[in-house]
């Protein structure tokens, strides 16, 4: 009985790994053939046609069809097909990120259809945090919850707070500080904001794990402080 399930379940898996090299084949093809159009100026219509005919068993090449609306200056046409690559697959949300960053719409698109993307999320924070900051507030921990080693992402969120929630502020940018500290923001934001709420001895610790120059200046200067020389 159990070799006869391990064999089925060795069977499913080749079927499904099969299927997939056949997928890359295919998006690797439509993406050779696009290029080709492209840069030689070839017959968008027919190409448009053969992707079409892919694109009903492999939704990946929905993003070839934009790229050859775009060309035609179709850009109705183009948003049409980018939000289907949404809907295919999370990978397009970076990429569109990329290609439309001030796209709110679009960026609230990606949220929608692909929920467990952390930069969907990321993405619709930053194009709401100026109007609305609580919002933006919301996304961001969303996002973080699905990805918490996104740097930066900690940062911004620490900005947010600083003025609403001064410990979780801490707490975001420490998570930055000890994510490499991208920028030198974290572990600086950290120590300023333990520093704003009265806690000197934690922001001192906060500035000298910090590479920021100012931030090692400060702590001396706290240092001081507490513990003046005799």
């Amino acid at each position: 009985m159990k070799a006869v399930m391990i064999l089925a379940l060795l069977g499913a898996f080749l079927i499904l790994f099969r299927r997939e090299i056949w997928r890359a084949l295919q998006t690797n093809y439509a993406g050779w053939m696009t290029v080709s159009a492209l840069l030689n100026d070839g017959d968008f219509s027919q190409l448009d046609s053969s992707l079409q005919h892919i694109a009903r068993e492999n939704c990946r090449v929905i993003w070839f069809q934009a790229a050859l609306a775009g060309q035609r200056y179709d850009f109705q046409s183009q948003r049409a097909e980018w939000i289907e690559a949404l809907r295919c697959s999370p990978r397009y949300v970076p990429l569109l990120r990329k290609f439309a960053p001030q796209d709110k719409e679009l960026a609230q698109q990606a949220a929608q259809l692909q929920p467990t993307s952390a930069q969907a999320w990321f993405w619709l924070a930053e194009l709401t945090a100026e109007e609305a900051p609580e919002q933006a507030i919301g996304f961001y921990r969303r996002g973080l919850a699905i990805d918490p080693s996104s740097g930066w992402d900690w940062v911004w969120l620490g900005r947010l707070l600083e003025e609403r929630e001064p410990q979780a502020a801490i707490q975001a940018y420490a998570r930055a500080c000890f994510l490499d500290d991208p920028g030198l923001h974290g572990c600086y934001g950290a120590g300023y904001m333990s520093e704003r709420i009265g806690d000197l001895q934690a922001a001192i610790r906060f500035y000298r794990l910090s590479s920021f120059p100012k931030a090692q200046e400060r702590a001396a200067e706290l240092e001081q402080q507490i513990f003046p020389s005799p």
